[in-house]
């Protein structure tokens, strides 16, 4: 209908596309021989079915309708996580849907499976804050009144549990940053991203096979350039609570000290507000303690020298004392353990 939808220079003859499609109504953009010409191009609009998705419980009931869902449209269930009441002989824990949710092909319905375990499992977790002994950190982590500071790569949460189903975590932050999660040593598929916010509710994976499993948390990002914190106040899942229970430490523990190359920056080629991610768990310092089977404590900082900085506040042997030199209220680090081996990574930014 002649309305403007975009402007973007490009050439006579080149192949155009509008990138963010709007359906209006049952109308889709039809993009074939989609030519600018004299500047402009033309999109028609073809019409295109509009399906119905149903989300079911296992009893029939309707959980969430999804409406005017286009052909090739991925399906995305938005309610809250589908629940069967247990019995005298079982406990359910949510396993996925049946189908296997697949692009949009007409009118389906989705119903919620479960796996059938042992009744000690129930709704539990751990709080941080005052269950400190059944879990382990690495890195750098620290607690205060508001929860377990992650704040510097690389920092990690490790425990043993009997667990299944989906895992979550209570997190506040005041800047967007990235998380890995392994079970049983192997990463998920799907590094965890998270955006400021208070007391968020952010799934770390959506299954966990039952059964009794090692799960670490690791921060995936660096430090940001103001230095805010972060924290993390509970850990929850479905599991036997009676089986949770801290990692046991590991005979050799290096302490890692560095810039942005210890944090892996560069290791991941997404961007964040225009900057290159740092990917903790790509970086040399994390690959070398899980090659060698080791305990780390690591403090890096993207623009650190020794003498001099970059981009960062302090120069590393200022922050070296505390667990976050960056903080508005730093706390000196203290460690029952000595390291067994220092690696300093510094200079890069004392000669840049």
């Amino acid at each position: 209908n002649q309305s403007i939808l975009t402007t973007k220079l490009a050439a006579d003859g080149a192949f155009n596309t509008y990138v963010d499609p709007v359906y209006a109504g049952n109308y889709g953009f039809n993009l074939f021989d989609s030519v600018v010409k004299d500047g402009v191009t033309l999109y028609n609009y073809a019409t295109v079915s509009a399906h119905t998705v149903i989300w079911a419980n296992y009893d029939g009931t309707v959980l969430e309708t999804d409406t005017n869902m286009i052909t090739g449209m991925l399906p995305e269930y938005n309610g809250a996580t589908p629940q069967r009441e247990g019995d005298a002989d079982h406990t359910y824990i949510f396993s996925g849907w049946t189908p296997k949710v697949d692009a949009v092909a007409g009118d389906v319905t989705y119903t919620a499976t479960y796996k059938a375990v042992d009744p000690g499992y129930v709704q539990t977790g751990i709080d941080l804050i005052n269950e400190t002994g059944l879990y382990r950190t690495q890195g750098r982590p620290y607690m205060t009144a508001e929860g377990l500071h992650l704040d510097f790569a690389s920092a990690t949460i490790e425990f043993e549990a009997q667990l299944g189903g989906m895992l979550t975590m209570n997190i506040s932050t005041e800047k967007e940053l990235y998380f890995q999660l392994y079970v049983d040593g192997i990463a998920d598929a799907n590094r965890i991203h998270v955006l400021p916010g208070d007391n968020q509710t952010v799934t770390l994976t959506e299954y966990v096979e039952p059964g009794k499993h090692t799960i670490r948390l690791v921060r995936d990002s660096d430090v940001y350039r103001n230095g805010e914190t972060m924290t993390i106040t509970s850990i929850n899942f479905i599991g036997v609570k009676a089986s949770v229970k801290a990692t046991e430490e590991r005979p050799l523990l290096i302490e890692f000290v560095g810039d942005s190359i210890t944090s892996g920056k560069y290791t991941e080629m997404q961007h964040v507000e225009g900057e290159a991610i740092h990917k903790a768990t790509n970086s040399y310092a994390y690959k070398t303690v899980q090659l060698l089977g080791a305990d780390y404590s690591m403090i890096s900082r993207g623009g650190c020298g020794y003498f001099r900085v970059s981009s960062c506040r302090l120069p590393a042997h200022k922050i070296y004392p505390y667990y976050n030199g960056f903080a508005d209220e730093p706390v000196l680090y203290t460690t029952d353990r000595k390291a067994d081996v220092v690696v300093l990574a510094l200079g890069t930014n004392d000669t840049a």
